[in-house]
Formats: C-alpha cells, sequence, structure tokens
C-alpha cells in the first residue's frame, strides 16, 4: 500500500525532524511511505533542514509556496493529484509512537475503506486518517474555511451523518508534544460559533459521501444530540482554548481574509468576486 503523509510547516524545522523520523523509523517498511510538507515562501528557517531531512529520506518531497489563509487549502493543495490509498495529515508537533503503524493502518484501512480512522492519542485532540474510498468521495482531505487546526471535529460530525458515529480509533498511536501557541489561532468563540452554523452543510456533505459510497442513510439521532452537547460546552469554555492555545500576535492579513469569507458566510451574504479571488490564492488587486 502507499501511505501519503502531509504536512504543513512553520519556524519549526526540529519539530519535522523529529515526526518524520518517528515515522519512517517505526514503519514496518512493508509498504510505500511518501511525505509531501508545505512550507511557506517567506520562511526561511528551513534551509539546512531541507537537504538534511532529502538527504536521509529521498521519499519526502518539500514545496513552498505563498503562505495561504487556510492550514485546509494547503493540505487539500498537497494531496490534490497524488494518488494513495491512505491519506495522513500531520502536524510538525504530532509524534508517531507505535512500531510497525504503517501495517497497522494499512490494516485497518482495508476493513475500514468507506469510514473514517483515527490515531488514538493520549490528549483530548484528534488527528484523522482517510482512506482512498472516503478521499475520492470526499474530495478534499479539510475543508478550506479555517486558518488553523479545526476540522478535525468537522470530520467527525461528517462520519457521524454518513454512518451513525465518529469513525474508528486504531491501535497505532500519536503523541503532541505540550507548549507553543497555535499560529493563527484568534477569535475562537467566532469560528465556534461559525462551526456551528455550518452543520447543514455538513449534513449535505455527508449525504453527497454516503450515495458515492452506496451507504443506506443511518440513524444519526444519537449523535446529534452529542453534536448539539458540545456546543453548549463550547459555549461555556472557548474562553479556556483562547487562553491556553490564543496567538498572541497580531491577526495576519491572510488571517483576516479568512475571518472575512467566514463572517460573510456566517451572516448569508455572497462572498465578492475580490475576497473570492483573494481566497482562492490571488492577491486582490
Amino acid at each position: 500500500m502507499k501511505l501519503l503523509i502531509i504536512m504543513a510547516s512553520r519556524g519549526n524545522p526540529g519539530g519535522l525532524i523529529a515526526v518524520i523520523t518517528s515515522a519512517m523509523y517505526l514503519a514496518s517498511g512493508k509498504h510505500e511511505i511518501k511525505i509531501k510538507i508545505a512550507l511557506d515562501e517567506d520562511d526561511f528557517s528551513y534551509e539546512e533542514c531541507m537537504s538534511f531531512i532529502c538527504g536521509f529520506y529521498p521519499n519526502v518531497e518539500f514545496y513552498k509556496n505563498r503562505r495561504e489563509p487556510t492550514l485546509g487549502a494547503i493540505i487539500n493543495g498537497l494531496a490534490k493529484d497524488e494518488i494513495a490509498d491512505v491519506y495522513l495529515p500531520l502536524t510538525d508537533r504530532m509524534l508517531i509512537q507505535t512500531v510497525d503503524w504503517d501495517d497497522i493502518i494499512a490494516t485497518a484501512s482495508m476493513h475500514f475503506y468507506n469510514a473514517l480512522l483515527w490515531w488514538n492519542m493520549p490528549q483530548s485532540c484528534i488527528m484523522p486518517i482517510l482512506t482512498k474510498k472516503w478521499y475520492e468521495a470526499s474530495g478534499q482531505i479539510f475543508t478550506e474555511y479555517f486558518p488553523f487546526w479545526f476540522d478535525d471535529t468537522w470530520l467527525a460530525e461528517i462520519n457521524c451523518f454518513v454512518h451513525g458515529n465518529s469513525g474508528h480509533a486504531i491501535p497505532a498511536a500519536l503523541y503532541r508534544k505540550p507548549g507553543g501557541k497555535t499560529k493563527r489561532f484568534h477569535d475562537i468563540q467566532f469560528w465556534m460559533e461559525f462551526f456551528i452554523s455550518q452543520r447543514a452543510n455538513r449534513k449535505l456533505h455527508a449525504e453527497k459521501i454516503a450515495e458515492k459510497l452506496r451507504i443506506p442513510p443511518a440513524d444519526t439521532a444519537n449523535a446529534i444530540v452529542n453534536m448539539k452537547t458540545r456546543d453548549g460546552w463550547w459555549a461555556q469554555n472557548w474562553q479556556i482554548f483562547e487562553k491556553e492555545f490564543g496567538d498572541p500576535s497580531p491577526r495576519s492579513e491572510d488571517y483576516c481574509i479568512a475571518a472575512s469569507a467566514a463572517a460573510l458566510l456566517l451572516s448569508g451574504l455572497k462572498l465578492s468576486d475580490e475576497l473570492l479571488h483573494r481566497i482562492s490564492g490571488g492577491h486582490g488587486e
């Protein structure tokens, strides 16, 4: 099987080396593993790191591009036109801990080929594993709304609408190194409200996925109750997230582009041609 690891990294070459090393040294050697990494063109902290990594791991590819407003757009771009059996988005703070993790994932993906899989993580954060069938039915890894990581819960809800549950955790452990601030993690209450407002779109997307996978409608009554319970929990705890993970730096232009687009969708207004152009990779001139 071919497993594709895709990551975006900024200002953390040491963490990136650690993630790649954990992946390659703990792999079984039974499967092809390719790693694609997106770097921002204005980030020069990886110059030595790139040659070092490529010297050890020829199956690692680096891509330097203009900084995108959202992380989902970066990850989707790395996955586009890359045929794999399993798609594995990671971050540069997540270390693989399980020997033969690739064989465990390959086996699980054959049994649960039409559903989402999840790494076993000791922390509260989660990270998805997408089979080829799921990726082809979905047409994307993540959405392209969020300037930071928020799509894990988005994907879990879509799987709930498709199957009636959030997916299957597998016995392959992923550990997120503690510390550090999540870049562009501002206005948490706004983004949580935006997430909740888009639930109907997730349901529509799930229906399209189920149709392509030829899966009958699932009983989602319990799942919807759980979603609404989580909504209430978020409403009470968003301040904690903002304090612990919030980005103390000023809001960047690319963050503001993503936030403006989300605000317009939240209000039900049509995106302007200029904003659409900028979100899709233009500069808005």
